[in-house]
């Protein structure tokens, strides 16, 4: 488990100075292109145009992530999209295409949005790594009152029944979209099978919405 941190933060860091090295470069590359000198409104417009061409008709991401993309080019580029809060409300895991688990990524997205409505979809089917899946959904806890869409899908190799008990209390007053299919199964000592799903009920869930 050490040899894996370890190994991690080494990615993290050659990630880092990969994404640094695509900044210097751009600043260098685009210095004099006539893109650069276009006003930060229209620039934000074109960005947001190919955000919204990249997401299917659920309204989710497809990668590559526009705005990840368009914080690498350069300098003026990344200061302008991470300064707009709408550019990070959307976040999308699709455990089986992820390479890691992007739990940076999610706490940058939930910085960067501010207070803007999110829209939140994660896909833990087939993903074994329970709980560090779950620390995902730990994250967003705080989040629930400005969420707008939560979506979460998860089967027996990624239980998260004890989302339940975590955002019964919260509320979410401008909530519109809400899907959490648990499909878990629980086994006793004596392999009897236990199906918990009767506990996700609309009853306990989000009290406030």
């Amino acid at each position: 488990m050490q040899k894996r941190d370890e190994i991690l933060k080494e990615l993290e860091e050659t990630e880092r100075q990969i994404i640094e090295a695509q900044q210097d470069y751009g600043i260098l590359y685009n210095a004099n292109a006539a893109v650069v000198k276009l006003p930060n409104e229209i620039l934000i417009t074109i960005f947001k145009t190919a955000q919204e061409e990249n997401k299917s008709i659920h309204h989710i991401p497809q990668n590559p992530l526009v705005e990840v993309t368009i914080s690498h080019v350069c300098a003026q580029w990344r200061r302008l999209i991470i300064s707009v809060p709408s550019f990070w409300n959307v976040f999308r895991y699709q455990g089986d295409d992820a390479i890691r688990l992007p739990i940076d990524r999610l706490e940058a997205y939930l910085e960067r949005s501010k207070q803007y409505p999110l829209d939140l979809w994660f896909d833990f089917t087939g993903v074994p790594g329970y709980p560090q899946q779950f620390d995902m959904l730990t994250l967003v806890v705080p989040h629930l009152a400005r969420c707008r869409r939560f979506h979460v899908l998860s089967d027996q190799g990624c239980p998260i029944e004890g989302m339940a008990e975590q955002i019964q209390n919260e509320r979410a007053a401008i909530l519109q979209e809400l899907t959490i299919c648990p499909d878990s199964q629980l086994t006793t000592p004596d392999f009897q099978r236990i199906e918990p799903v009767s506990h996700w009920t609309p009853s306990i869930l989000l009290s406030g919405a």
